[in-house]
């Protein structure tokens, strides 16, 4: 599910043509969005937090949690240019 998100992602910062960054995966690219619905970023377990966070080192990073108590999520680091990403699991 991350995955597929990184790429839609991927596709409305090559249509700013690198000159901005979307902060959500939700809503137009117009706006500052990802063009995604926000049914796209729900699932069965885990949901995808409507939030793209830029780092330090250029790279971007997106996270799902779960949709149930459990205290552990997974967030994706990845370069917006293009790539494989780095999935790392947290917890409380």
């Amino acid at each position: 599910m991350l995955g597929s998100v990184k790429n839609q992602w991927r596709v409305a910062y090559a249509k700013g043509e690198g000159k901005y960054w979307p902060t959500r995966l939700t809503g137009s690219i117009e706006e500052g969005g990802g063009g995604m619905d926000p049914s796209e970023l729900e699932g069965k377990y885990y949901r995808v937090v409507d939030e793209v966070i830029q780092l330090s080192d250029g790279r971007a990073m997106i996270k799902a949690v779960p949709v149930t108590a459990d205290k552990e999520w997974v967030e994706l680091t990845f370069k917006p240019e293009g790539g494989d990403g780095e999935f790392e699991w947290r917890s409380e």
